[in-house]
């Protein structure tokens, strides 16, 4: 998959909402155990950009927690919702 069709899936998710925009907020207590980043999270999973299932043992993955909802990223998917997150949503 392209760079610009993750880009186009990514807005789809926002405009959606089953892509969050936000980065989770933090527990006001001890993180033990609700951790809201997980570096190397996410294996097995879907990819929440791509689509595209994360490798057991791939590196760099990451898993972003909210309170209703979990979202993995590959390394790369991560990065450009990193980027596109702070964007304007583009038109469908």
């Amino acid at each position: 998959m392209t760079d610009a069709e993750i880009v186009q899936r990514l807005h789809e998710g926002f405009r959606s909402g089953a892509i969050p925009r936000s980065m989770p907020i933090r527990p006001a207590r001890d993180l033990q155990g609700l951790e809201t980043v997980v570096v190397n999270g996410g294996h097995g999973q879907l990819c929440s950009a791509c689509g595209e299932r994360i490798g057991l043992f791939e590196q760099g993955s990451i898993e972003y927690r909210y309170p209703a909802v979990a979202t993995w990223f590959h390394q790369h998917c991560g990065e450009l919702w990193l980027a596109e997150r702070e964007k304007p949503l583009r038109r469908a």
